[in-house]
């Protein structure tokens, strides 16, 4: 069980207002001026854990404005150091899978890897270390801010228990020093795989963090929003984003139950009644509690969650219905709202 900032000495356990956070900020930021004040909402949380300092690996094909924009919002502007991607060899290893997506899974581990030595520099250059470690993607939307651990020991990692895929969630984490350095490190783990053996980057960091204390919070919902080059098309070719989820977030749709899925997908709507059910590319994005599964799960493993009143986030903290039309969104946001065939007004 963890314990109190009395025993942090006996146990390597963190638990202060005043510990030193460090925040790798990865990836493309797609989405990001739409979801960007639902990430702010989860840097504010972080400041209320201790002093947060971020370091951002830029994508050399962005200027990250809409990220600027942000952290001048949340006044961790002058608390960031900002560089750009350094990569070393972007070919994946014949066995990983799926072989179309090994790019990507190579430039997500070289950027970890360079957040990491960005990290270990800082260090060097103050003399202390950081006490906690976060990995945040910029095309993720909380459904629920996660709640936070309130401690984390040396060796901890914690991650969503959703979207696992038979390995860890590599979406997002937090933990201790220790844990979140062979996180951040695992490309030098790759040549370690067994060479007759298929896997995924799930797989993989399950296996790269496997000496570290890896907790898996159910709770912690969010949906991958991506985007397409057109964006008027984009709920429909759109490869980055989880498709209903996405949808749902965009109709600032109220739900009572999350269900989340086991690999690849977001978290599913249920209400008791759905008042208003778009379908999208194929996808309803309201389920009513009278076909909801017996057992409770949209897979074996996945239990329902039910939201508390409130904890729902939504695109704006000053929308509380749902859409009916498009009104009040622009830019990305508008337009993917157009092409689900609601109207703008």
């Amino acid at each position: 069980m963890l314990g109190t900032g009395n025993d942090r000495n006996a146990h390597g356990l963190t638990d202060r207002s005043d510990q030193r956070i460090a925040v790798c900020l990865l990836g493309l930021e797609r989405t990001f001026d739409l979801i960007g004040d639902n990430i702010a909402l989860l840097l504010e949380r972080l400041k209320l854990m201790g002093e947060v300092h971020l370091f951002g690996v830029k994508p050399v094909t962005e200027t990250w404005a809409y990220v600027r924009r942000v952290l001048t919002q949340t006044g961790l502007l002058e608390n960031v150091t900002i560089e750009p991607q350094v990569f070393v060899n972007l070919t994946a290893p014949p066995k990983f899978i799926p072989q179309a997506s090994g790019r990507g899974f190579m430039i997500e581990l070289w950027d970890c890897a360079h957040c990491g030595s960005m990290i270990n520099a800082s260090e060097a250059r103050f003399g202390w270390q950081y006490e906690v470690i976060v990995r945040l993607r910029l095309d993720l939307f909380w459904d629920v801010l996660p709640p936070m651990p309130r401690a984390f020991g040396h060796n901890d990692v914690h991650v969503p228990y959703m979207s696992a895929c038979k390995g860890a969630n590599d979406k997002f984490a937090i933990g201790g020093r220790t844990g979140m350095e062979r996180y951040l490190t695992r490309v030098h783990l790759l040549r370690y795989m067994p060479p007759h053996r298929s896997f995924t980057s799930e797989r993989f960091l399950r296996a790269a963090i496997d000496h570290t204390r890896v907790q898996r919070h159910w709770n912690w919902m969010f949906c991958k929003m991506g985007r397409a080059n057109n964006l008027k098309q984009w709920p429909y070719v759109s490869s980055n984003a989880w498709l209903e989820c996405s949808v749902r977030i965009v109709l600032r749709m109220r739900c009572e139950r999350f269900v989340c899925g086991w690999c690849g997908q977001g978290c599913r709507c249920w209400n008791k009644n759905c008042s208003y059910s778009a379908v999208v590319a194929g996808k309803q994005v309201c389920h009513t509690f009278s076909k909801y599964p017996a057992n409770g799960n949209r897979t074996p493993t996945l239990p329902g969650f039910r939201v508390p009143t409130g904890m729902q986030l939504l695109l704006s903290p000053n929308v509380s219905q749902m859409a009916h039309n498009c009104a009040g969104l622009t830019g990305a946001g508008l337009k993917i709202c157009l092409a689900t065939g609601l109207k703008k007004n």
